[in-house]
C-alpha cells in the first residue's frame, strides 16, 4: 500500500512539472527557415511562458549556455536562435525567433514587461566561448548593431536590417 502511494505521488509530481509545449515548423507562405544542416527548423512554445522583466531576461541569459556552442557550417545563427528560444520557453520565458533576410541573420526577440521589446543575439564563435550574448539595436532600414551584455564591446553586422519574419 505504501509503495502504491509513493508511486501515485511520483506520477502526480511528474504530471505537475511537465511543461506543455507545442512544436512549430518555422514556415510561412511556403517558405521555411533552415539551420546549418539544411533541415527545416522547429521551435517549441510553452503555453505557460510569460513575458519577463528585463532583469529576469538577463538572469536567464547569464545561466543559459547556448552562446558557448561553436559556430560551424552545420550550426549557424538560425540554430543558435532556435536553441535559445526553446531554452527560454522551457524556462517559462516567452521568446520569439526573428529572421532578417537583408542581413542573412537570425536572432531572438523578447517583450519585457518593463523595457518593451528587446532583441538578443546569442550566436557563438568558431572557437566557442562564454559571454557571446548581445543586445541588438534593430531599426528597419538602419545598420544592425549591438553590444555585449556580459563583457565590454560592440558589434557591427555590416548590413541594414529589415525584419523578414518573426515566429512566436
Amino acid at each position: 500500500m505504501r509503495l502504491l502511494l509513493i508511486t501515485l505521488l511520483i506520477i502526480m509530481l511528474l504530471l505537475i512539472t511537465v511543461t506543455p509545449c507545442t512544436a512549430y515548423k518555422l514556415c510561412s507562405n511556403n517558405v521555411c527557415q533552415v539551420g546549418g544542416s539544411g533541415k527545416v527548423l522547429t521551435i517549441s512554445n510553452n503555453a505557460h511562458a510569460k513575458n519577463p522583466t528585463y532583469s529576469q531576461l538577463i538572469a536567464f541569459l547569464r545561466k543559459d549556455r547556448t552562446d558557448e556552442k561553436r559556430y560551424t557550417s552545420n550550426y549557424v545563427c538560425s540554430d543558435f536562435a532556435r536553441t535559445l528560444h526553446n531554452n527560454a520557453e522551457r524556462s517559462g520565458i516567452k521568446m520569439g525567433w526573428v529572421a532578417s533576410n537583408s542581413c542573412n541573420h537570425a536572432f531572438n526577440i523578447v517583450k519585457t514587461r518593463d523595457k518593451g521589446f528587446v532583441y538578443i543575439d546569442c550566436t557563438g564563435t568558431r572557437k566557442g566561448g562564454r559571454y557571446q550574448d548581445k543586445i541588438l539595436i534593430v531599426k528597419n532600414g538602419k545598420p544592425l548593431t549591438g553590444k555585449y551584455i556580459f563583457k565590454k564591446g560592440k558589434v557591427t553586422y555590416g548590413c541594414k536590417v529589415k525584419i523578414s519574419k518573426v515566429f512566436w
